[in-house]
């Protein structure tokens, strides 16, 4: 997945913290309208890690909870995409 520059769509904010991450990380975004989303983690082999969907997220600021304790060391994608299809990318490195 390629890193987005922003914003796009619904998204108006998109940061991976901290990063890198040993244990537990946080996903902050903020909507500029009402939005359904998925957000899905990739390893660098495009296997599909997570995936988290939530709809109808109001417009403001939102933050998801990851749990990356069982997961190999290494990089990571972590992708936001709106209901329109429009889709943000950071990496993110496990250590």
């Amino acid at each position: 997945l390629p890193v987005s520059p922003e914003p796009i769509g619904a998204v108006a904010f998109f940061a991976v913290q901290p990063n890198p991450a040993q244990d537990v990380f946080w996903v902050n975004f903020s909507l500029q309208e009402k939005a359904d989303i998925c957000v899905e983690i990739r390893d660098v082999a495009g296997k599909s890690i997570e995936t988290q969907r939530l709809e109808s997220l109001i417009v403001g600021a939102h933050q998801l909870e990851f749990n990356a304790a069982t997961w190999q060391p290494g990089v990571y994608f972590v992708a936001i995409r709106d209901g329109n299809g429009a889709v943000l990318t950071r990496k993110m490195v496990k250590f």
